[in-house]
């Protein structure tokens, strides 16, 4: 059950950092966790997602053979001691709280 679902309000957003991907679109990283992380832990990551060429259009398929256009992406990255969740849409991540 997401938080939606739950009928709880989705977290409030906290820091967000901007970066350009490697083909000049502007992308963004914003820290939905309420942790109040580190803006250098969230540039690096940021940095580290555009490296690996994250951001942009993404076609994925269901085990039915469908294609979805409309899907994020879904990770986990542990900063610090703690892990998070990671949501990756075409050109904006969030991390929240796992």
């Amino acid at each position: 059950m997401s938080i939606r679902e739950s009928g709880a309000p989705p977290p409030r957003a906290g820091l967000e950092v901007r970066g350009r991907t490697r083909r000049g679109k502007d992308c963004a990283l914003v820290d939905h966790s309420g942790d109040a992380l580190a803006r250098e832990a969230l540039e690096l990551l940021l940095a580290d997602l555009i490296a690996a060429d994250a951001f942009g259009f993404r076609a994925s398929g269901d085990a039915g053979g469908a294609i979805r256009l409309d899907r994020p992406g879904f990770g986990h990255v542990q900063i610090g001691e703690r892990l998070y969740r990671l949501i990756i849409d075409r050109y904006r991540a969030r991390l929240e709280k796992f």
